[in-house]
Order: structure tokens, then C-alpha cells, then sequence
């Protein structure tokens, strides 16, 4: 009995190792990446629609692979090359919401420019081709201009 109590131990441990070592190096990788800067030639191209503080945090909060397909139509993750073959060209999308609820205002945040190009009428519309995440953020930047007698 005390063999194969040591070789069941011995496999537990041998499992244990693996699947740590598998979450630490392999698919689906956590493993907290290195901290996203961008640059200001990539804020500036972000600020026109998006709040480049925003679209940082974010990337900031996702593991590397999440990470990559957040910023690739941004421009990219910051000094990150693509590997040969590859282009940042093809389908994308723009996240609109997040189970995480940091990440999730997050995203309000990071919208809420992007209705600055929309009329009000897009604002107040219960539309859903304007199912955008920062609609209140919008709404209340509008209000505080109103009140305090700035234009748009």
C-alpha cells in the first residue's frame, strides 16, 4: 500500500506541475503582460473618437492574447512586431462589453467621445444601430456645456 501511495502522490504532483506550468506558458495564456504605453502619434489617432486614457487602462487589465485583438484595431499593442506573415489589416472588432465591471466602465469611458460626432438626435435615439457603450458620459458632457453656455 505505501508504493502506491507514493506513486499516487507522485502523480498528483506531476499533474499539479503540468497545469501550472501549462497556465503560465500555454494557450489562453493570464500570465500578466508588460504595462501598454502609447505613443503619442497612437493617442492621437485614438483621441479623435476614443479616450486614449481609457483604451489604455483597458488594455492594461487583459491577458496578452485578449490584449492583441483589443488593440489591433487601434493600431496595435505599442512596440509589439507582428509575426512574419501576418498584417493588421483583416476582420476586427471594437469591444462594446466585458463581463469584468472595471473593464466595463471602462469601456463607457472610452466611448463616450465617440458620440461627440454624432448628432443628438443619435444621443436621445432608442435606435439600436447606436447600441454604444458611453451614451450617459455623452449625455452628461452635453448637459454641463448647455448649463454652462458652451455650443455643442
Amino acid at each position: 500500500m505505501r508504493r502506491e501511495s507514493g506513486f499516487l502522490l507522485l502523480v498528483v504532483l506531476a499533474t499539479a506541475c503540468f497545469s501550472t506550468e501549462q497556465r503560465m506558458t500555454g494557450p489562453g495564456n493570464q500570465q500578466t503582460p508588460e504595462p501598454v504605453r502609447l505613443s503619442e502619434t497612437q493617442r492621437s489617432g485614438i483621441s479623435t473618437q476614443w479616450d486614449a486614457d481609457a483604451v489604455e487602462k483597458i488594455a492594461n487589465l487583459l491577458n496578452v492574447e485578449d490584449r492583441r485583438a483589443f488593440m489591433h484595431p487601434l493600431g496595435g499593442v505599442p512596440g509589439e512586431t507582428l509575426p512574419e506573415g501576418r498584417s493588421r489589416q483583416g476582420d476586427y472588432y471594437l469591444m462594446l462589453t466585458h463581463p469584468d465591471p472595471r473593464i466595463q466602465e471602462l469601456l463607457h469611458q472610452m466611448w463616450a467621445p465617440f458620440w461627440e460626432t454624432l448628432p443628438l438626435d443619435a444621443l436621445t435615439s432608442k435606435s439600436p444601430a447606436y447600441n454604444f457603450p458611453g451614451r450617459a458620459i455623452a449625455l452628461e458632457r452635453r448637459a454641463a456645456r448647455l448649463k454652462a453656455g458652451i455650443p455643442k
